[in-house]
């Protein structure tokens, strides 16, 4: 029984895309040819038939490196190309488009990014902050010195105008992220992690060699040790002032607060209970005034201090008097133009000096209400006070009697007398 093999037809050219060479051996002759294809096709050997073939041998020469795929190799050379000249694209784009253009884009990408990173997960925020911070840290570990200084410059510049752009709640609710933000960091450093951060914060604000010798303990670099001194929950047993635990003599007796009882403070008489309230109340006033209370005194003070100064250079702040020490309350009606300032204060009505008072840019956390309060109760209990309306009530009698009698204006005075019983440094 005899069985027949059907001739195989010639194989057609293939479609595959890369780079092979293959070399074929012919045997009748010895001669090698070798062919190689280009970028765009691979030439295969064409099949002969059973009768030609005993004749040929197809030997394959080995190489030293291992040999990629060619579709694969062919493939990702094609898309780093593709997104090479994506890049260049984006970029020649980029650089001859308008402000208007530019910062409508970065807005839509804004908002995108704000979308995609609101519904990711935690696990995925944790791998993002991951991969984007070593690929950052790739970046700069590349990049020269004039770089990062140019980088930090660019930065700085960025944020100071993204910030001096941004409103008071957007400010408020940044710094809070990140107060939450260094408070998550550093409760999850090591002992070894937050020394380095303290040295460093310490050497970045530490003044030049020229100014340590007006520097304290407390700009030193020497590390202090932390010591807690217990709750303030001590009293005297002569004058009741609070003192800390650790404080404690050993002859249980306070010396430091009232010399064993020879100071002796009196207590406030005759406080006004509105001005009582604003200090231990729970009112909203109430907590208002206390928080912002520097500002509510600066405001309503009657005078100024004026003295030649001497400011020492580095160190904390402190300064020297020379001279004579001035208390000023200035003239009764401000210059044209000018706000009123200390006692020009009082001669004004409540609620016009309530609406100036808080309507100052020093004043911007300030509350109205809480002015009008304060200028209240001053009015009803201090005598200085009341000599300031009562000058403006006179100055308003005079203004009237001379257009009445079609006269001048006289002059007003206000003179403040001083007696026994009132303070000669005031």
């Amino acid at each position: 029984m005899v069985r027949s093999t059907p001739k195989q037809p010639p194989s057609t050219l293939s479609s595959w895309t890369g780079r092979l060479r293959t070399r074929t051996v012919k045997t009748n002759s010895q001669q090698a040819m070798t062919t190689s294809s280009s970028h765009d096709s691979i030439p295969v050997e064409r099949r002969r038939p059973d009768a030609e073939r005993s004749t040929d041998r197809q030997v394959v020469v080995p190489s030293n490196t291992p040999r990629k795929n060619p579709v694969k190799l062919s493939e990702h050379s094609r898309l780093s190309a593709k997104k090479t000249a994506e890049a260049l694209r984006k970029a020649l784009n980029r650089l001859h488009e308008s402000e208007d253009v530019k910062k409508k884009r970065k807005t839509v990408n804004a908002a995108r990014t704000a979308k995609t990173r609101s519904e990711e997960t935690a696990n995925d925020r944790k791998k993002r902050l991951s991969l984007n911070k070593a690929q950052t840290s790739r970046a700069r570990a590349k990049e020269t010195d004039e770089a990062a200084s140019a980088r930090r410059a660019s930065d700085a510049a960025n944020k100071s105008r993204a910030r001096s752009e941004e409103s008071d709640a957007v400010r408020a609710e940044r710094r809070v992220q990140d107060a939450h933000r260094k408070a998550v960091t550093r409760s999850e450093e090591s002992q070894e992690t937050a020394d380095a951060r303290r040295y460093a914060d310490r050497q970045r604000h530490a003044a030049p060699a020229n100014q340590q010798q007006y520097l304290g303990l407390a700009r030193r670099d020497a590390p202090v040790r932390e010591h807690y001194l217990g709750q303030m929950s001590i009293q005297c047993s002569s004058c009741k002032a609070l003192h800390y635990q650790d404080e404690l003599p050993q002859s249980k007796e306070f010396n430091t607060c009232c010399r064993h009882g020879l100071v002796d403070l009196p207590m406030f008489e005759n406080f006004p209970q509105e001005l009582q309230d604003l200090y231990v109340g729970s009112t909203p006033e109430a907590t208002e005034f206390r928080k912002n209370l520097r500002s509510y005194n600066n405001s309503l003070a009657m005078g100024c201090t004026k003295a030649k100064l001497d400011v020492p250079k580095g160190g904390p702040y402190s300064f020297r008097i020379h001279g004579q020490v001035y208390h000023l309350i200035g003239p009764l009606h401000p210059a044209e133009g000018e706000e009123h300032v200390f006692a020009q204060v009082f001669i004004l009505d409540t609620e016009e000096a309530a609406d100036e008072l808080a309507n100052r840019k020093v004043n911007r956390t300030c509350s109205k209400e809480v002015f009008k309060i304060l200028i209240d109760i001053l009015e009803k209990y201090n005598p200085f006070v009341k000599s300031f309306k009562m000058m403006r009530e006179k100055e308003e009698e005079e203004e009237m009697m001379a257009k009445a009698q079609n006269r001048e204006l006289k002059e007003v005075k206000m003179v403040f007398r001083q007696g026994k019983k009132f303070d000669p440094n005031r």
